[in-house]
C-alpha cells in the first residue's frame, strides 16, 4: 500500500532535498564533493536527512533497484536477453567483462556512494542534546546496515567465491573511518571482509526499529536477515541457521512467510495493498507516479512483456522442470520473438502497470522472508543435517514436485524455482562453487568453471588508476 501522503515517502527515501529546519546549501554532500565533515555538528532532524539522502542511493538502479536482481538472473541458467533487444544489459548477459565494462564500474562507484552516505550518518557529530536519544540512535543504526548490505554486495561482486579460500587476498576495500574525499584504500583480506560486514550488522542491531510504515525502512529483521546471508556466503553454517531462526521466529507481527493462497496476488494484483508492504516482504525499494526508476531503468521495462526495452525472456527448459500443478509455473508468460532458438519465455512477476498509480509504480522487491528458510535449508544440508523433509512440504505447499538424494541440490534447485526473477540464482551459484551452464540461447560464455575470473567483477579501470596500490583480480 503507498503512503497515504506523498510527502512521507519523500521523507523516508530522500526524494526532497529538504527536511524541517535543514539547510540545502548545509548539507549538499553528493559523492564528487570536496567538502569535509570536519567541524560539523548536525541536529537530529539533518541526520535524518542525511539517511534520507543514503536512502535514495541504495534504490537507485546500479544498486538494488535493478541491476541486482538483473544480473543475478542473466549472469546465470536462469534467463538471457533476446536477440530483439534494446542494448541494455547485453554485456552481463555475455558476462563479457574487463576493467572498462560498465557493469563494474557502476557497480563499484555505486555501492562506495552508499558507503559513503551511510558512513556521513555513521561519525556526523550530533548536538550534545541530542546525541544519545533514541531517534538518533535508531538513525546510526540504519546507517551500519546500510553499509554492511553495501559490503556483503561488493564482496559478492568483487570477490572470489569464499569456497575457494577463506584466505584469498581480494577481499574488497574497507572504509571504516569518516569519509575523506580524498582517502584511497587497498583491497582487504576475504577474511577482514568478512568481519567488517558482521560487526556493521551487528552495531545495525543494537538501535534499529522492530518495524518501520513502509518496508523501504531498514528494521532489525533485516538486519538478522543480512547477517544470516553473510554467514551462509562466508561458510559460517551454523551461524547462518541461527539468524535465519531469528527472521523466521522473532521477527514481528509485520513479518511474515507468504502462504500459497496469496502467492499469486503478491506478484501480479492490480491493486498495491495486496502486493505492497506485505509481511512477506523484508525490504523493498518504494515507486510512486511521480518518482521511479521509469521507463529506462525500473526491472518491469525489462521484464514485462508489453514493456518498451522487453529483453529478458526464461529458457524453456527452466519452465519445464515445474509440474503442471506449481503455482509458480503460471508466473511464466507470453512467449518472446521468434528471433530466438528456442524461443524465450517472458515472466509476469515484473509489471509495466500494475495499478491506478501508473507505469513504473511496482514496488522493488528485495529481499523476502520465505529466502530465511533456504538459508536455513542449504545450512542444514552442508551440516549434515537432512533438511528434505521440510523442504518436501514446502515444495508440496507450492503444488511443486519433491526431492530425494542429495539435499544440497534439492535445496538450490526449489530455490531456483521460487526465486527466478528475483536474482539469487548467480549469488547462489557462486557461493556453493558451481558453475554457470547455459545450455541454450548462448553464444559466449556458456560454460563457466567455478573458478573462473569471470565469477569475479574486475576493479574498474578508473579505480585502478587513481590507486597505485590497488590490486586487480588474476586474469583481468
Amino acid at each position: 500500500m503507498k503512503f497515504n501522503n506523498i510527502i512521507k515517502i519523500a521523507l523516508a527515501f530522500g526524494i526532497f532535498a529538504s527536511v524541517g529546519s535543514c539547510s540545502e546549501d548545509r548539507l549538499d554532500l553528493y559523492p564528487d564533493t570536496e567538502e569535509s565533515l570536519e567541524g560539523k555538528v548536525f541536529t537530529a532532524s539533518e541526520l535524518q536527512y542525511l539517511l534520507n539522502n543514503a536512502y535514495g542511493s541504495v534504490g537507485s538502479a546500479s544498486a538494488l533497484g535493478a541491476n541486482s536482481i538483473i544480473y543475478g538472473e542473466l549472469m546465470s541458467d536462469n534467463a538471457f536477453i533476446s536477440n530483439t533487444n534494446s542494448g541494455y544489459y547485453t554485456s552481463a548477459n555475455a558476462m563479457n567483462f574487463s576493467d572498462a565494462s560498465p557493469e563494474a564500474s557502476s557497480t563499484w562507484a555505486q555501492y562506495y556512494a552508499i558507503i559513503r552516505n551511510a558512513n556521513i550518518v555513521i561519525h556526523a557529530d550530533v548536538v550534545l542534546e541530542e546525541a544519545a536519544s533514541p531517534a538518533v540512535l535508531e538513525i546510526k543504526s540504519q546507517a551500519h546496515i546500510m553499509k554492511g548490505m553495501a559490503y556483503l554486495m561488493l564482496a559478492q561482486y568483487f570477490s572470489p567465491s569464499p569456497k575457494l579460500g577463506m584466505d584469498s587476498p581480494y577481499g574488497i576495500v574497507l572504509k571504516p573511518n569518516a569519509w575523506d574525499p580524498n582517502e584511497i584504500g587497498v583491497r582487504s583480506t576475504l577474511q577482514d571482509t568478512f568481519g567488517a560486514i558482521v560487526s556493521e550488522l551487528e552495531k545495525g542491531l543494537e538501535h534499529a526499529p522492530d518495524q518501520a510504515e513502509h518496508k523501504g525502512i531498514f528494521t532489525k529483521t533485516l538486519a538478522n536477515f543480512l547477517l544470516a546471508k553473510t554467514y551462509l556466503h562466508f561458510g559460517k553454517n551454523e551461524d547462518a541457521i541461527i539468524y535465519a531462526n531469528k527472521v523466521l521466529n522473532e521477527s514481528p507481527a509485520a513479518f511474515g512467510l507468504l502462504d500459497v493462497e496469496d502467492y499469486m496476488t503478491y506478484f501480479t494484483s492490480n491493486d498495491e495493498a495486496e502486493q505492497e508492504n506485505q509481511p512477506e516482504t523484508i525490504f523493498e525499494v518504494p515507486q510512486t507516479a511521480s518518482f521511479n526508476l521509469d521507463v529506462n531503468a525500473h526491472p518491469a521495462t525489462f521484464f514485462a512483456s508489453n514493456a518498451p526495452h522487453r529483453s529478458i525472456l526464461y529458457r524453456p527448459a527452466f519452465r519445464e522442470t515445474f509440474s503442471d500443478d506449481d503455482i509458480r509455473k503460471g508466473l511464466f508468460g507470453n512467449n518472446g520473438p521468434g528471433s530466438d532458438d528456442p524461443t524465450g519465455i517472458f515472466i509476469k512477476k515484473w509489471q509495466r502497470k500494475p495499478a491506478s498509480q501508473g507505469a513504473y509504480t511496482q514496488d522493488i522487491k528485495v529481499f523476502r522472508m520465505t529466502e530465511a528458510l533456504f538459508i536455513k535449508w542449504e545450512a542444514m544440508a552442508k551440516l549434515g543435517q537432512n533438511p528434505l523433509n521440510e523442504l518436501n512440504a514446502f515444495a508440496q505447499s507450492r503444488g511443486g514436485n519433491t526431492y530425494s538424494g542429495d539435499a544440497l541440490t534439492a535445496v538450490l534447485e526449489e530455490k531456483r524455482k521460487e526465486f527466478f526473477g528475483e536474482g539469487t540464482r548467480y549469488y547462489d551459484l557462486k557461493r556453493n562453487g558451481l558453475p554457470i551452464v547455459k545450455e541454450t540461447n548462448c553464444v559466449i560464455n556458456c560454460n563457466i568453471s567455478a573458478d573462473d575470473k569471470l565469477f569475479v567483477f574486475p576493479i574498474p579501470s578508473s579505480e585502478m588508476l587513481r590507486n597505485p596500490g590497488m590490486q586487480q583480480y588474476p586474469g583481468y
